[in-house]
């Protein structure tokens, strides 16, 4: 997926809320999910730059992608 096909900053990052609402995340899960994807700290979604939005949002396709795959067989 192209940076075009995700839309602009802000619709980036409310398709990263839907997507961890999606999968129940807690607010400590989504923390911990971010902090080992992006190897820092994170302390909140808030604080997150576009393109480790971008990076999260690849994880959660990524998963996604895998577990359709997986469902398949």
């Amino acid at each position: 997926m192209t940076d075009d096909d995700r839309g602009g900053s802000a619709e980036r990052r409310r398709k990263c809320y839907m997507m961890a609402k999606r999968f129940r995340l807690t607010r400590e899960e989504r923390l911990e999910l971010s902090a080992v994807l992006l190897w820092r700290d994170v302390e909140s979604w808030k604080d997150l730059t576009d393109a480790e939005i971008i990076r999260v949002l690849d994880a959660f396709e990524g998963f996604t992608l895998l577990n359709s795959l997986m469902t398949r067989r």
